[in-house]
């Protein structure tokens, strides 16, 4: 299985999905790090992101903050294909089209509540629309 995912919060939205601005990753474990490594980097480190139809790009995201998510479909990877693989393209566009990702992983307070600190975040994981 590989991840296909779009990246949506308050400052940030891709306009178009297509196979070069859907994200991919190996797990939703490897989606959650992205997004805890957005959140950290404060919008000034560079990060890498792989996207659907192979290539790789290294850049500074915009400020991350809680809200921002990623809807996630999850993807068969029954023949060994690789991301850039039209077959995976095809797969992964039709899902992100039709519009229900398998999972949302969201920045929000830890335990839903931000009383002790501001410098924390979570994730919530949520299955379905």
């Amino acid at each position: 299985m590989i991840v296909a995912a779009t990246f949506h919060g308050p400052n940030y939205d891709s306009l178009v999905n297509d196979e070069s601005s859907i994200e991919v990753f190996h797990s939703l474990g490897h989606a959650m790090s992205a997004l805890f490594d957005r959140y950290d980097s404060g919008g000034a480190r560079e990060l890498e992101a792989q996207y659907l139809d192979g290539h790789k790009v290294t850049t500074c995201w915009p400020l991350v903050t809680e809200g921002h998510y990623l809807r996630c479909y999850l993807i068969p990877d029954d023949f060994m294909a690789q991301p850039g693989d039209e077959g995976i393209m095809l797969e992964a566009l039709t899902a992100v089209h039709t519009g229900v990702p398998d999972y949302t992983l969201t920045l929000v307070p830890p335990f839903g509540d931000r009383v002790n600190s501001s410098d924390t975040i979570g994730i919530s994981v949520t299955r379905g629309a």
